[in-house]
């Protein structure tokens, strides 16, 4: 008499089930908070530009005026106001990038923690 070879019993597998248009809802929150991001820094870095080349510009007036109006005749205190006047206009040009890249990566951090705080949120109630 043969034997009858029994099939192997495999254990029953739970898969949890997963509500895909909630990560997919989830995920794209994500892929809008970081466009968001990336928006903050493009705009701090155009604003940085525009005082770069502004400040570029006015350096190059300034020389040329100088060039022009140069008179050896005179001492060089005369030019000190002149001097002066462009390094502080540069420090307030630095000043301004500065603030407004602490700015940027305050308003970057706060947007990107608020997005994981909410991501364990809505994975908390995801797996509830």
């Amino acid at each position: 008499m043969a034997a009858k070879s029994a099939a192997p019993a495999f254990p029953a597998i739970s898969i949890p089930t997963m509500n895909l248009d909630a990560l997919v809802a989830l995920q794209k929150a994500n892929i809008e908070a970081f466009a968001q991001v990336q928006k903050i820094f493009a705009d701090a870095a155009e604003v940085a530009w525009q005082l770069q080349m502004k400040r570029f510009d006015a350096w190059k007036a300034q020389a040329e005026t100088a060039l022009k109006g140069f008179d050896p005749a005179k001492k060089p205190e005369a030019y000190v106001k002149d001097a002066q006047a462009a390094v502080e206009s540069a420090v307030a040009d630095a000043k301004v990038v500065v603030e407004g890249g602490v700015k940027a990566q305050r308003d970057a951090a706060q947007l990107l923690a608020s997005r994981f705080v909410a991501n364990l949120n809505e994975l908390k109630a995801l797996a509830a």
